[in-house]
């Protein structure tokens, strides 16, 4: 991938994060906070995601698979979060989590 692709890409992501509200405003601690979580090994789309977020000023959570069920839902809670991008192989834990 180019730096132009990256950066069409990058700027393309944020606009779909925008679109559909995928990082909604958090109150907490007196401040305002957009949170993206990321759940995958290190890849391309990690950090395209993690620079989509950031463009659009958001504060990205990094979840890994080495983490047990109990820390990634405890995070989420105190967060609030919304949206997780994550890889196709682990999107089943994240489903077993939401239920």
């Amino acid at each position: 991938m180019s730096w132009l692709e990256a950066d069409e890409y990058v700027t393309d992501l944020a606009r779909g994060i925008k679109a559909l509200n995928f990082m909604p405003t958090i109150e907490a601690e007196g401040k305002s906070w957009n949170f993206m979580g990321i759940f995958a090994k290190n890849r391309p789309e990690w950090i395209l995601t993690d620079l989509a977020a950031a463009t659009l000023g958001g504060t990205t959570i990094a979840f890994y698979d080495t983490l047990g069920p109990q820390a990634i839902e405890y995070v989420m809670k105190q967060t609030e979060l919304t949206t997780i991008a994550c890889a196709g192989s682990l999107l089943q834990k994240i489903i077993l989590l939401k239920s």
